[in-house]
C-alpha cells in the first residue's frame, strides 16, 4: 500500500506500466486486451545502479525497484526476467538504504 501511494499519480502509473508490461489483443473480443508482465532486465539494472547512490535519484530508482518486485509478486514475473537487478555485483536484493 505504501508503494502505491507513491505511485498516486495516474501519468506515472502508467509510464511504468509502459516500462514493465505488455499488451496484447484479444482475438476474440474487439478493444480488450489482456496485460502480461515484459522483461525488463537493462532497465531494472540501470535502476540498480542508480539506487546504490544514496541520494534523490537513487532513492528513487529504489522505489521503482521495490515498486516492480511488489508488482511481480502480485502480478506474475516476465519469462526471462531475472529477479535480481544485477547478480554479478554481488550486492544483496531487495535491500535497504541506510538513514542519513
Amino acid at each position: 500500500e505504501l508503494l502505491n501511494n507513491k505511485f498516486r499519480n495516474l501519468d506515472t502509473k502508467q509510464m511504468f506500466q509502459n516500462i514493465f508490461t505488455a499488451e496484447v489483443a484479444a482475438e476474440d473480443w474487439p478493444g480488450a486486451y489482456s496485460v502480461f508482465p515484459s522483461t525488463a532486465n537493462a532497465t531494472k539494472k540501470k535502476l540498480f545502479h542508480m539506487s546504490l547512490h544514496n541520494n534523490p535519484s537513487g532513492l528513487a530508482a529504489a522505489d521503482i525497484l521495490a515498486w516492480l518486485r511488489h508488482s511481480r509478486i502480485e502480478q506474475g514475473w516476465a519469462e526471462g526476467e531475472t529477479r535480481h537487478p544485477d547478480i554479478r555485483m554481488g550486492i544483496s536484493w531487495p535491500f535497504i538504504h541506510p538513514a542519513e
